[in-house]
């Protein structure tokens, strides 16, 4: 590891900028000790600095198996464009993760959620990452009750946190309502989309579709596997009857009674 380091030290400061800001993200993959252990080490405090700088920039945050980068935007000084988010979250060359949380001052909430998806797209919502999100302001004292409102591209979100001695412990989000009518979700055609069905490559699939902030839809069946789901989920969320594309949600139905998702 301090091998590593000692290359990135020497080559840093004659990198181009943007090229320099990527190794420092990267070097965020270190774990926090092997930081504390780096700055500790005197010939290597100037880069350390940096690294450390970047580690309190970007924070990984988790929820039920979705993966976020957060930064704190508050200043609305940060540098988030669509390129750096797809750079940020690219699982081979970045950090990695599913969405780029920005959080933001509101005029009309107790706090606003900006979210990029991996590509660099704008994301309206995500449940799990709205979770992540309130978790972060409570624990770091951004936002200071336990109940409180975010705003987002979907509308204003309330969430209430469940805290012990200050530590969130779990958080409870209302999403709203959600809209199975295909012109909001938004869906090609009229009426609800309520198990129909969907062609994809070699078959043939049961679907529903609804909006709950933005377009989610559940594949049913009883046996799909991971590899089927990395099959088919990425065409059937670039499906034509959805302009904006959606999220997709393969739902095994084990009896009546559970659903595996």
């Amino acid at each position: 590891m301090f091998f590593r380091i000692y290359i990135l030290n020497k080559h840093l400061a004659k990198l181009p900028a943007n090229l320099k800001e990527d190794i420092l993200i990267m070097a965020t993959k270190l774990s926090v000790k092997h930081v504390s252990d780096f700055i500790a080490d005197r010939e290597y405090t100037a880069i350390a600095s940096q690294i450390k700088a970047a580690h309190e920039m970007l924070h990984n945050k988790s929820g039920l198996g979705n993966d976020f980068v957060l930064s704190e935007d508050l200043g609305g000084t940060l540098d988030a464009t669509p390129a750096r988010a797809a750079r940020l979250l690219n699982r081979h060359t970045g950090i990695g993760g599913d969405g780029w949380l920005l959080v933001r001052p509101s005029q009309s909430c107790d706090i606003a959620m900006f979210l990029y998806n991996n590509d660099g797209s704008v994301a309206e919502m995500c449940g799990n990452g709205l979770r992540c999100f309130a978790k972060h302001v409570y624990d770091y004292g951004i936002v200071k009750k336990e109940r409180f409102t975010v705003e987002t591209l979907a509308g204003v979100m309330e969430v209430v946190i469940d805290a012990v001695d200050g530590v969130t412990q779990a958080v409870t989000a209302n999403l709203g309502r959600a809209s199975f009518d295909r012109p909001s979700i938004p869906m090609v055609g009229e009426g609800e989309c309520d198990r129909m069905t969907i062609h994809a490559l070699d078959r043939d699939f049961t679907v529903s579709a609804c909006l709950m902030g933005v377009p989610h839809m559940v594949v049913f069946g009883k046996d799909f596997t991971d590899e089927e789901v990395l099959q088919y989920g990425p065409v059937l969320e670039t499906n034509p009857l959805f302009p904006r594309k959606t999220n997709v949600n393969f739902a095994n139905i084990l009896d009546d009674h559970t659903v595996e998702v």
